[in-house]
């Protein structure tokens, strides 16, 4: 996600870009720097950002949150495509939730980033 991120920071995107991230605490979060530096540079761009461990953030982020992700408090965007990177039970639960907010499943994409539950499945 930081790499397609940096790409349209870098291609001058004037698309509207919704990141959100979920971490145990601000520390955690991968390329947080890069990240931060590339919605700041995009003019459509937020960041919210969900840690288990506290409501506080040193970045410009559009809104911090305790806990584990929860959509309902973001407005999101009509007509948009949606990508997921994470490990399956967090993506299956955001996939549910997109879903029951009328997203199509065709407009949901996804990485599994941590364990493949499914391909320790077939071993």
């Amino acid at each position: 996600m930081a790499g397609m991120l940096s790409h349209l920071a870098q291609a001058e995107s004037r698309l509207p870009i919704t990141m959100l991230h979920a971490d145990l605490e601000e520390a955690a979060f991968p390329l947080r720097r890069q990240v931060v530096n590339d919605v700041v540079e995009l003019p459509h761009a937020e960041l919210y950002v969900w840690y288990e461990n506290g409501a506080h953030s040193i970045e410009p982020v559009n809104g911090v949150f305790q806990g584990s992700m929860d959509l309902s408090v973001v407005d999101l965007p009509d007509n948009a495509i949606y990508y997921l990177c994470g490990p399956l039970p967090f993506m299956r639960a955001l996939r549910g939730e997109l879903l029951a907010r009328g997203v199509a499943p065709g407009d949901i994409h996804y990485e599994v980033f941590g364990p493949d539950l499914w391909q320790a499945d077939l071993e």
